[in-house]
């Protein structure tokens, strides 16, 4: 069964994680999609849609891996429009 999410939740979700966690140059697919608890194929279709809009952005950010490996990746953040 497929949970639907609106735009609105996910621009909530967004300003959620990004007041949580201030210093933080926004967030991966993944880190969304566990906070909406959706897939990430469903956060990743709602960001690229996002994206589309201008409403957010793409960024480089850094994760830690579980053995301990530092990688950048890519994120998103919100553009403020």
């Amino acid at each position: 069964m497929a949970i639907n999410v609106t735009t609105d939740e996910i621009l909530l979700a967004i300003q959620q994680m990004q007041a949580e966690s201030p210093g933080e140059a926004g967030f991966t697919t993944r880190e969304l999609a566990e906070a909406l608890g959706v897939t990430t194929f469903t956060a990743r279709e709602k960001i690229h849609k996002l994206h589309r809009k201008g409403q957010v952005e793409t960024v480089k950010l850094r994760r830690k891996y579980i053995d301990g490996r530092v990688s950048d990746m890519a994120g998103y953040r919100l553009t403020g429009q």
